[in-house]
């Protein structure tokens, strides 16, 4: 029963990769050029309204992403968990994936929107020197969106593990879940990722999060035998 499981939670994961590397292929082709256009050109978009502040907010959560990281790694640190330490550092994987190996290999170009925000000071926190880094930028896949998949989707794999309260249980599952959901369409709306840049990240990132979680499952049923 459980090898069955296992076994489509690995189909899934498989068919997700898959489908990132059919988009891929039809972006490089310039076949989701169209759609991507359509969408950004389209797409309302006011810095004074909800949706704007609400998007800047999610799109600015990396930043605790430190502390969160920290604590943990001292509670497993204190608990004497090794292996959950190395699996919660990469749970960062997607991030590196997208950022490090990714966008240097396909280098598509992100939405002019979002160089001019760049260049105007609105994307960079006023810093010279991410303002140059942020104008090299290449947005496929969407790093924000391939990062907080796999990140908080693991959050989400610990919080079974670890909280026994169902409402705290319950409420981090919620508030992490609407984090992922939102993450990609917030960065459609900022206009500084394509379509196509987000609906690769999910692929990606769900894929990454599933191979994550076998591997953390595997190890778990070797430490109990």
């Amino acid at each position: 029963m459980i090898q069955s499981k296992k076994n489509i939670f690995l189909a899934l994961a498989s068919f997700f990769l898959i489908g990132f590397f059919i988009l891929t292929i039809l972006v490089i082709k310039g076949l989701f050029l169209p759609i991507d256009k359509y969408i950004d050109q389209t797409l309302p978009y006011s810095k004074s309204s909800f949706f704007y502040y609400s998007s800047r907010f999610i799109a600015n959560l990396y930043l605790p992403l430190l502390g969160v990281i920290t604590l943990l790694i001292f509670w497993f640190k204190r608990r004497k968990q090794r292996f959950e330490i190395l699996m919660l550092l990469a749970s960062f994987s997607g991030w590196t994936t997208a950022e490090l190996l990714l966008k240097p290999i396909f280098e598509i170009q992100c939405p002019n929107t979002y160089y001019s925000n760049v260049i105007t000071q609105k994307e960079s926190f006023y810093i010279p020197l991410i303002q140059r880094l942020a104008l090299q930028e290449t947005c496929y896949p969407s790093g924000h969106t391939v990062s907080y998949i796999v990140f908080f989707g693991y959050l989400i794999f610990l919080t079974f593990l670890y909280i026994k309260k169902a409402w705290l249980k319950r409420t981090i599952i919620t508030g992490l879940s609407f984090i992922i959901l939102l993450v990609g369409p917030s960065r459609i709306y900022l206009h500084v990722h394509w379509f196509s840049d987000v609906i690769a990240a999910y692929l990606l990132g769900l894929a990454i999060l599933i191979f994550l979680i076998l591997f953390r499952i595997r190890h778990l049923e070797k430490s109990q035998l």
